[in-house]
């Protein structure tokens, strides 16, 4: 293993990484005003909530499979 593998590994996570953010934009930005959302603050409430909900949920499944092992 020479000492770029770790580099090239880092460089080609931070490009899917940018890529995937790039597309999420551009569906959110050209797909978002077909979604009919009603304007509820529980709607509001609960686009806010999600992601904190589910990055907590897949932390607690990895925190879950590290104990184990």
């Amino acid at each position: 293993m020479t000492q770029s593998d770790p580099l090239k590994r880092s460089l080609v996570y931070v490009l899917k990484l940018a890529l995937g953010s790039i597309l999420l934009s551009v569906a959110v930005k050209y797909g978002g005003p077909y979604l009919h959302v009603p304007e509820r603050p529980t709607v509001a409430i609960g686009i806010i909530v999600t992601p904190a909900i589910a990055v907590a949920a897949i932390l607690w499944r990895l925190q879950g499979k590290s104990s184990s092992v």
